[in-house]
């Protein structure tokens, strides 16, 4: 009796466990997209498609990067927990924008500008960032601080109308929406003409924004493409990122690798 009671109980933890994984899967929320390094590995997934279909690609970590390894290490969401703690900095926009202007970018790979150049040949090619929009801090028109930030790279998409486009709290900007506060799908809803697409295509490195417009797609009848676009991690100097958060949250101000490393040693010497 003692064994058929205490093998009931592991049963009904063992299933109160399952249940929320039952959830998930039946959610669709655990969802595995293929994975691409650089940008030539795009090439084969687009290279049958339909002229009319709308390649969609995500900016930060995707086309561009900084060129800190901090954000290529375990503690590359630094500015995402700013972000999402914005209530503890009664200068959060100063500190967002002082950021932007001041970090350095590279692209995520130098082959981008020409993949691009040769995709909207034959493709609608649009950049769908989860941005603010308008005025933040420092920067006086997000949409055009990001439009020369990628123009300086050579990343141009189809549109190249200098028109700001505003729908419900996003923009669009020379090829380029802006979600503001919006989900990437609402924002593209907002934006872009889907009644007649054959296929979408994103490329992003965040999972949940390819889930976003999985499901915009499943719901709107259009076949989707999703890819993951992977910056390989690196190891940094555990320091190095606490001194740039101290820096940018404390003094407004953002240390490089070098500069914070020139702090790391001077504090070692105490």
């Amino acid at each position: 009796m003692f064994l058929l009671k205490k093998n009931s109980f592991l049963i009904a933890v063992l299933c109160t466990m399952l249940i929320p994984i039952i959830i998930t899967i039946k959610n669709k929320t655990l969802q595995s997209y293929t994975t691409i390094r650089q940008s030539a590995e795009l090439l084969p997934y687009v290279e049958n498609l339909s002229k009319n279909t709308l390649i969609l690609f995500d900016i930060d970590d995707t086309l561009i990067t900084p060129i800190s390894r901090t954000f290529a290490s375990p503690y590359k969401n630094m500015i995402d927990k700013i972000k999402s703690s914005k209530d503890k900095y009664s200068n959060y926009e100063e500190i967002i924008s002082t950021w932007r202007l001041s970090r350095k970018i590279k692209l995520t790979d130098l082959g981008w500008p020409d993949i691009i150049n040769g995709l909207k040949k034959h493709f609608h090619v649009y950049a769908l960032t989860k941005m603010d929009t308008g005025k933040v801090g420092h920067i006086q028109s997000t949409e055009i601080w990001r439009y020369n930030e990628l123009a300086s790279l050579g990343l141009f998409f189809t549109s190249d109308s200098s028109a700001l486009e505003k729908q419900n709290g996003s923009t669009l900007f020379k090829g380029i929406v802006f979600t503001g506060k919006c989900k990437k799908s609402e924002a593209l809803r907002n934006h872009l003409a889907i009644s007649t697409c054959p296929h979408i295509v994103m490329i992003d490195d965040r999972s949940e924004h390819l889930d976003d417009i999985k499901q915009f797609c499943k719901i709107n009848n259009i076949p989707f493409t999703g890819i993951r676009f992977d910056i390989p991690q690196v190891e940094v100097h555990p320091d190095i990122p606490k001194i740039q958060h101290y820096f940018l949250t404390q003094k407004n101000k953002w240390l490089e690798d070098d500069e914070a490393m020139k702090e790391v040693q001077f504090l070692e010497r105490f």
